[in-house]
């Protein structure tokens, strides 16, 4: 009997975990669209979950996951490369990936009246871009770490509100019984 109504705990927190990622990820996903953070959509398409609840014991467990470059938009410190031509290739190469290449050479030429885009014209732009983050702190968006503290406290209070009901019928079938 005790291991039915472990069973039947255990599916309803897997139920209440299933359905608190599904909306998580969903408002993750609304929330940097919203923000523009991620442009080519690379990071919101690698949010995912996925219950556990084959784990020892009667424990039931949500992994989260995403695509390595979102934990560097969370973190309060970044430290860039070391510099010199990596970083600056890497930053090139973030411009191309996002379609940002022509917004750049269009915005350099109106900003210094050219008539024709120099060759270098993304090195330039790439330079910019160290220059004013190595001069200033960049900003950080929490788009991850802090609404997933305030969501595991709201899936605790989910849980703890549902174990009562499932706990309070489980008590009177028992009752019953005897």
């Amino acid at each position: 009997m005790a291991t039915e109504q472990i069973q039947h705990i255990q599916k309803f927190i897997g139920e209440e975990g299933q359905k608190w990622a599904a909306e998580f990820i969903a408002f993750r996903r609304s929330w940097l669209a919203s923000k523009k953070i991620d442009a080519s959509g690379e990071l919101s398409s690698s949010l995912q979950s996925e219950i556990n609840d084959q784990v020892q014991g009667e424990v039931v467990e949500i992994l989260m996951e995403f695509a390595d470059h979102g934990r560097y938009i969370d973190m309060r410190r970044l430290k860039p490369a070391a510099g010199g031509g990596e970083y600056l290739n890497m930053l090139i190469e973030w411009m191309q990936r996002k379609g940002l290449e022509q917004r750049f050479i269009a915005g350099f030429v109106r900003r210094h009246n050219l008539n024709k885009a120099p060759q270098d014209v993304l090195n330039r732009a790439a330079w910019g871009i160290i220059k004013k983050r190595s001069l200033g702190r960049p900003r950080r968006r929490t788009w991850y770490n802090k609404p997933k503290s305030r969501g595991i406290t709201d899936l605790f209070n989910r849980v703890a509100a549902g174990l009562l009901d499932i706990t309070a019928t489980d008590l009177v079938d028992q009752l019953k019984s005897k």
